[in-house]
């Protein structure tokens, strides 16, 4: 799977620990992807609260995904949260058939929310800072488009999450338009990054 990617976004959604509520950006070691990955940024984030709330679970679902190839917003509001600004969205590939207009997203906090990175305190989406969540936004979209597996598809029509690729009839994986950087959501307490 990580021989089609050049970015791997780890997030941590622990509570607690050294590296909690932070994602971790990892490029290959070598260029043709034999030499371990290297850890280059960290960055405090804001994941799920991981309680029942009056209208949903605030969760953010852990598994392996894809960024969705074309749900990228410089501006964007939710649609769940009453309109919420949610600038620089890029949104986890996690569908389900015949609802697109939803989903897990990473982008920016508001500015009274900065305080409580490094914190659970969304309702699922995966909170940055502004500069962190313009960066990373401006960086999918310039520097890592490409083809990448398309991941199969579940019974009840949603994709997994366990980063299993499609493959064709002749047993290839089935290649489509996206962003070569692969999302891992965990939730690891006792993570260590060797850089």
């Amino acid at each position: 799977l990580l021989k089609h990617y050049e970015l791997v976004l780890f997030v941590n959604k622990s509570a607690s620990g050294p590296y909690a509520q932070r994602a971790i950006w990892f490029k290959p070691g070598s260029e043709d992807h034999s030499k371990p990955w290297n850890a280059f940024k960290t960055w405090k984030v804001s994941t799920g609260r991981e309680k029942q709330e009056e209208d949903a679970f605030t969760t953010t679902p852990p598994g392996i995904y894809n960024l969705h190839p074309t749900r990228q917003f410089e501006s964007y509001q939710s649609r769940f949260y009453e309109g919420a600004e949610m600038p620089y969205s890029v949104f986890l590939d996690y569908r389900q058939v015949g609802a697109e207009d939803y989903g897990i997203a990473f982008h920016a906090a508001s500015s009274g929310a900065y305080r409580r990175l490094g914190t659970r305190a969304s309702g699922g989406c995966i909170r940055l800072h502004i500069d962190h969540a313009r960066e990373l936004y401006q960086t999918l979209r310039s520097s890592y488009r490409g083809r990448v597996p398309l991941m199969e598809m579940r019974s009840g029509g949603t994709w997994n999450t366990e980063g299993r690729m499609a493959y064709d009839e002749r047993g290839m994986p089935i290649l489509v338009n996206g962003l070569k950087a692969l999302v891992i959501i965990e939730e690891t307490p006792n993570l260590v990054v060797h850089r």
